[in-house]
């Protein structure tokens, strides 16, 4: 096994990068380095047992930016038999590419156009999503269980969090990983998909994790072999650092969490509801929640927060349309797959849980055959009626003195042109959702 960077004192990513690119006579050479995880078939797993002989249940929820999604969410990281990953596919795209974007951006052009997913991304989006529902979480490239998502997750990751915490001190966990990415995979694959692709980024990590690399993309060799250099100068600079012996020690402790949970839930962004059949097809029992939003009220509180993507040039007519156009895809593949797997679809409206949030969870928990815990009906009823109301707790808060007003808010807010835009460009999403223009 090759090392390139053998560190001495203080870690630093610009050593790193300064040593690889020292050795460039083995650009390509892939054997020569080390895999960060084996490549598992996907498998049937629909007999599977948590420690005490109870049945897992495996359910995804598949919702939209600023559509109630953190709130539904809650429904399984307040369940202490649960073991839940809050947007699970945002981390994949940062062991991909590198990318840190926020939701669709790695669905769009930078002209806004619709970009579909290549069968790499949806097989590398199905591996791992079957790795974590299996609780083979040793088996993630670290930049996965690394990030925000994991500490907004739950309780169930408490000890893992406060092990990684402890393990690698200053500068930090999380900030180790962003000290590799920004010095060595910014600069090169960007901040955007498609052009992270353009430069054969996602193709130089998959060759590096012992994949086969398909090379479908236009890229120059002269240019892929730049890209090539710079994708081996940050995964030494990930393994190196002090992170990778902290998520050795560290990861066991999620891994038994998640083995003695009889629930395995997670949310994503990133993914159109019709690619979620192929769960459904290697697990029988597996559940899929869809969950709608009236699109005028999840693109209101998006703007209201600044995170309209930058592929829309954050204008509300652009972000409509790649909200709509997503949104109306996955209503009318939901219409086909709840016909041909009527016991593994059902879907949701945010309203209606805001409205209604005791409702809403006797309807999710029957479809997941599983019982209510009495501590997740109090932490629900805290977070629709909380006590106090947090001005300054960040946009993913959940907790709402009146969650029905704040689901509502919107159409107070929206100004008459903006109604009238967006009406026009998401009618047939507002229709086909049940939504009253």
């Amino acid at each position: 096994m090759t090392h390139y960077y053998e560190p001495s004192g203080n870690f630093s990513p610009s050593a790193v990068v300064n040593s690889i690119w020292n050795h460039t006579e083995n650009a390509t050479q892939y054997s020569e380095y080390p895999t960060s995880s084996t490549v598992v078939p996907l498998t049937t797993s629909d007999s599977e047992m948590d420690h005490s002989g109870v049945k897992v249940k495996k359910v995804l929820l598949l919702a939209y930016l600023k559509g109630g999604s953190t709130f539904l969410g809650r429904l399984f990281a307040s369940n202490p038999d649960a073991f839940y990953w809050f947007e699970i596919v945002q981390p994949m795209y940062l062991a991909m590419m590198g990318l840190m974007a926020i939701p669709y951006e790695e669905l769009y052009t930078l002209d806004g156009t619709k970009r579909e997913q290549t069968q790499d991304e949806m097989d590398f989006i199905l591996e791992h999503l079957d790795k974590f529902y299996n609780c083979r979480l040793d088996e993630l490239p670290m930049e996965m269980p690394y990030q925000d998502s994991v500490p907004l997750s739950g309780p169930e990751w408490n000890t893992y969090v406060m092990c990684m915490k402890s393990k690698t001190k200053k500068p930090g966990w999380q900030t180790l990983t962003n000290e590799c990415r920004k010095k060595l995979l910014s600069p090169r694959c960007r901040t955007n998909a498609p052009e992270a692709k353009d430069v054969g980024c996602f193709d130089a990590k998959m060759a590096l994790d012992g994949r086969k690399m398909s090379k479908t993309h236009a890229v120059d060799d002269a240019s892929f072999a730049e890209t090539e250099k710079t994708v081996k100068a940050y995964w030494d600079c990930m393994h190196q650092s002090p992170l990778k012996s902290a998520f050795d020690a560290c990861v066991p402790l999620a891994k038994h969490s998640c083995e003695a949970s009889s629930i395995r839930a997670a949310k994503v962004l990133r993914m159109k509801l019709r690619d979620t059949e192929k769960l459904v097809q290697m697990d029988p029992t597996f559940k899929v929640v869809h969950q709608l939003r009236d699109p005028r009220g999840a693109l209101m509180s998006a703007k209201s927060i600044g995170l309209f993507a930058s592929s829309s040039k954050r204008r509300v007519t652009n972000e409509a349309k790649l909200v709509c156009d997503k949104m109306l895809d996955d209503i009318r593949a939901f219409r086909e797959l709840k016909e041909k797997y009527p016991n593994n679809y059902i879907q949701t409206k945010y309203e209606d849980y805001a409205d209604h949030p005791e409702q809403m969870i006797e309807k999710i928990y029957s479809h997941i055959h599983s019982p209510i815990p009495n501590t997740l009906r109090r932490a629900i009823r805290d977070i629709t009626h909380s006590r106090y109301e947090p001005r300054h707790a960040g946009a993913l808060d959940t907790h709402r003195r009146n969650s029905s007003a704040t689901a509502h808010k919107w159409k107070l807010k929206i100004n008459k042109s903006e109604k009238s835009v967006i009406d026009q460009i998401c009618l047939r999403a507002i229709q086909e959702g049940g939504y009253n223009l």
